[in-house]
């Protein structure tokens, strides 16, 4: 039922990563509260370009470690090397985008203070659905992930979020409308703090 687009859309962009690029990522990181989506991706796609993902991830989070943000982390096929980057170069909480690594490693990073979204794909897989229950309900967040998902023949769109709150309504034995305001909770004690480190406020 759920499909990616084409992965020239999605995350493959290291060559992109010139110099340049970095200064002004640099430059602007002051000017937004959320960032994302960020990491590293070492499937098939993104193998070859390991090294460069490294480097600048490694960048990204040393840019933000004295200005945290909202930042979602990408982290197919490389979930701790992404988590030991975290664990040495940022030292705030992040949003693990539908992770799919192992439930050690997510274990790890619960441990560690993160978050993690969840979008309409991952509850409809076992492998999705293993790693929902073990995560904390206060540390969960939804997404749709538009537009890389595709349901059926349409791009998924933000108000289909409303299938992972229907999924975990389920799950955690209570309405959609309850899941929604606790997922709000989960926002809001997630962004306060970082708000409130914002320079000159």
């Amino acid at each position: 039922m759920y499909r990616k687009g084409p992965p020239k859309t999605r995350n493959h962009r290291s060559d992109l990563h010139t110099e340049d690029e970095l200064s002004q990522f640099r430059k602007l990181v002051s000017d937004t509260s959320f960032i994302g989506e960020v990491g590293l991706d070492f499937s098939r796609e993104g193998r070859e370009t390991r090294d460069k993902q490294l480097s600048s991830f490694r960048f990204v989070l040393r840019c933000l470690n004295n200005e945290p943000k909202f930042i979602t982390i990408h982290s197919r096929q490389a979930e701790s090397a992404v988590l030991e980057l975290l664990q040495s170069e940022y030292r705030h909480p992040a949003i693990f985008h539908w992770y799919s690594g192992t439930l050690k490693t997510l274990e790890s990073a619960i441990q560690a203070g993160h978050f993690f979204s969840i979008n309409p794909a991952m509850v409809r897989s076992v492998k999705g659905k293993d790693a929902i229950a073990q995560i904390p309900r206060e540390r969960i967040l939804t997404e749709s992930d538009g537009p890389f998902i595709n349901m059926g023949s349409r791009t998924i769109e933000p108000t289909d979020v409303q299938i992972v709150e229907a999924s975990l309504a389920t799950i955690w034995g209570m309405s959609a409308i309850a899941v929604r305001s606790a997922v709000r909770t989960n926002f809001q004690k997630l962004v306060g703090p970082l708000h409130s480190k914002r320079p000159g406020e």
